[in-house]
Order: C-alpha cells, then sequence, then structure tokens
C-alpha cells in the first residue's frame, strides 16, 4: 500500500511527562486555521465556524455528534493536521483521502486518544478513495498508520530522547519539503496540550499558540481571501534575501511569550471560575501573537524590496 508523501512527522518524549510532536505539510495551499468549537459561549459576534464538512465524514456513517473541541490546518479540501482539547493529534495528507473525506477532522472531533483513534480510522478505512497516511499522537502514545479500502497497518512510533518545543519547531523547519503550506507543533501533556501552528513555509514563517475550540485571528483564516500570514511566509520563502531585520526568530519567541503569559493568568481565572474571562485572555493573545507575526513578515518584505507585501 503506497500513498503521496503528506510532509514530515517529528514525535519526541517530552519531559518530565507526555508526548513532543509535530507535522509539517506540503500541497497545493494556502492553508488557514481550522478550528471547531462544540459548545460554551460565543465569544465574537459574527464569527462562522470552519465548514461543518471538515468535521464529519461520510466514511464513519453515525459516529455520533462531534464531543472534543479542536484546532488545526486546513486548505480548501479539509482538515489535515490538528489537535483537540483531550490532546490527540492527528496528521495526515494535504488534499489526501483522510482530509477529502472529512476523516481527520471527524477522528479530531470525536476520539480522545490514541486507541480511539485508531478504531475510528479502521472502521472508516474501507470508505476512503485511496491510500493515506496518518500520524496520530496523545500524551502516552504514537503510532503511524498506512491506512485505505484495503484496510490499516498500524506501526508504532519511537519515542526519542526528552526535548522541548523548540527542537520541534527547529526540526520541523530543517525537515520541510517544497512545497509546505502549514506545520503544527504540539505538546501533548496529561494537563492539556499546547499547539503551535504556522502557515505558510516554516522557514519564513512564525509559529503563534492556537488553543482548540477559540476563534482564530483574522490573519489565520480565509475568510476574505487567503489568510494574511500565509500569503506573507510564501511571498517572503519566493523572493529576495531580507536582511537582518527584524529577526524572526525573536519575534516568534516574544509571540510564543504572550501565549504562554496568557495560558498563566487563564488557569488563574481557571481555578476561581471565571471561564469566559479566561478564553478571552487566550483569544487576545492569539489576535497579539498573529500581529506581531504580521508586523515582522510585512517588515523583512519591505527590507526586501518589497514595500507593499504580498499580492493577495
Amino acid at each position: 500500500m503506497t500513498a503521496a508523501a503528506p510532509g514530515e512527522a517529528v514525535i519526541l518524549r517530552a519531559a518530565p511527562s507526555g508526548v513532543l510532536a509535530g507535522h509539517v505539510a506540503a500541497g497545493t495551499g494556502p492553508a488557514q486555521v481550522a478550528v471547531l468549537r462544540t459548545g460554551g459561549l460565543a465569544l465574537f459576534g459574527g464569527w462562522a465556524a470552519s465548514p461543518a464538512a471538515w468535521w464529519t465524514s461520510p466514511a464513519l456513517g453515525d459516529a455520533g455528534p462531534a464531543r472534543h473541541d479542536a484546532a488545526g490546518c486546513a486548505t480548501a479540501a479539509g482538515v489535515h493536521h490538528g489537535v483537540n482539547r483531550e490532546g490527540l493529534l492527528v496528521a495526515c495528507s494535504v488534499a489526501g483521502p483522510a482530509a477529502r473525506s472529512g476523516l481527520a477532522g471527524a477522528v479530531l472531533a470525536r476520539a480522545g486518544g490514541v486507541e480511539e483513534a485508531v478504531a475510528l480510522i479502521s472502521a472508516a478505512a474501507s470508505g476512503l478513495d485511496g491510500p493515506d497516511r496518518i500520524w496520530l499522537a496523545d500524551p502516552g502514545a504514537a503510532v503511524f498508520l498506512a491506512a485505505g479500502p484495503e484496510g490499516v497497518r498500524r506501526h508504532a512510533e519511537p519515542l526519542p530522547a526528552a526535548a522541548d518545543l523548540g527542537a520541534v519547531r527547529a526540526r520541523l523547519r530543517s525537515r520541510a519539503p517544497a512545497g509546505a503550506v502549514s506545520a503544527i507543533a504540539a505538546r501533548l501533556d496529561p494537563a492539556g496540550p499546547t499547539l503551535l501552528v504556522c502557515l505558510g513555509p516554516p522557514a519564513t514563517g512564525v509559529f503563534v499558540r492556537q488553543w482548540p475550540g477559540l476563534p482564530p485571528p483574522p490573519a489565520l483564516t480565509a475568510a476574505d481571501g487567503p489568510p494574511l500570514l500565509a500569503g506573507l511566509a510564501e511571498a517572503l520563502a519566493d523572493g529576495p534575501a531580507a536582511g537582518s531585520v527584524p529577526d524572526l526568530a525573536t519575534v516568534e519567541a516574544e509571540a510564543l511569550a504572550e501565549g504562554e503569559d496568557a495560558e498563566r493568568l487563564a488557569r488563574i481565572m481557571d481555578a476561581a471560575g471565571d471561564d469566559h474571562g479566561a478564553e478571552v485572555r487566550r483569544a487576545l493573545a492569539q489576535e497579539h501573537a498573529a500581529r506581531l507575526a504580521v508586523d515582522a513578515l510585512e517588515a523583512r518584505l519591505a527590507a526586501a524590496g518589497t514595500p507593499g507585501g504580498p499580492t493577495l
């Protein structure tokens, strides 16, 4: 059973517990952040959720309603990688059978961990229109599946020595194939997942934190055209060298620090029973981090001689 190469996956053991996982996807873009919100208060009036077809699949039949908030990346074909609030990561080919059929998103919406995800994919495999590669990880395990109409073959993924999300991001950047449209890096911890998303080629993009179930900032969505962050990263990858200002590693560190501070404050609010306040703080952090990334990429394009930025 063979399948089109979906990109590269990175699986590492986290210290002191959990799993670090990442995936960089190549294909026809642009990619945008996709979000499933299963309930709770609406944070912003007028915000439209990602298409329902991205989170359901005819191949699953009657698998019941969505149960878990999720966030990840998608092209027009559907979700190709993401993480749900239970700490399950699912990754597959851009526009491959699992994405086109909605299976990747449907599994994120319904599975609480690797074993439940394997069972769902095994039940749905006969409904796929071709072979695909699917990576799964949760706080305790990681597996690779070769799935298609002929069935599912399962392979355990080794968990090398402990590392951090910085090591995952570095590996994703070094392994990114030509035509990369998005990347995710995640810490899958029993206390809750940490999800970082980069639109466009990761070598010229910025990872920002996203929380499953929270509406993404406009710069990461395709509501009014191609996602701004994806277009900027692609333009920077295609253009001349941008010199030394600003340094994207510094900007990324600042953006990720904003996410860490937001999570620290939100957990205090959560403990005090202020769920809505905690979600607003996280959502504001997403918006601020996206703005930092946009400003940095636009400045680098201007320094490279493209004052107006990319044409989107």
